[in-house]
């Protein structure tokens, strides 16, 4: 019997400066580094890429040399949802280090508590967990 594909996803995020980037998502939402940054060919480009990751989740960081979003969005525009334990441990974990939280957890109508954070480029990533 031929095994399972197994398929994992990793989204790109734009961000204007990716050692901010790093910096907020390992010093804020406790992600790690392990590659550190890739710095651009030319000496003065600076860092270009890099990959965060924490408990199995990875996020690409991409340079973009624009605005990422503009300055208003729906309330309910988010780009990443990550699927976590205890949506509620989580948040008292990231709400602590000061990330900044757009909505607090909530039960929602699918099935799931979650809430969302914002990073300094407007990206919003979601942690749900599923509700008991």
């Amino acid at each position: 019997m031929a095994a399972t594909p197994s398929w994992r996803i990793a989204p790109v995020l734009g961000c204007r400066d990716v050692h901010e980037a790093v910096a907020f998502y390992t010093g804020i939402l406790g992600f790690g580094c392990p590659h550190g940054v890739f710095e651009g060919v030319d000496p003065d480009e600076g860092g270009v890429y890099a990959i965060v990751t924490r408990a199995g989740v990875d996020l690409h960081l991409q340079i973009r040399r624009r605005e990422v979003y503009p300055p208003t969005r729906e309330r309910i525009e988010s780009e990443v949802y990550v699927f976590v334990d205890d949506a509620d441990a989580l948040f008292e974990e990231l709400h602590g280090r000061g990330a900044t939280i757009l909505r607090e957890p909530e039960d929602a109508p699918y099935g799931l508590r979650d809430f969302v954070v914002e990073d300094p480029d407007g990206h919003r990533i979601v942690f749900g967990s599923p509700l008991a």
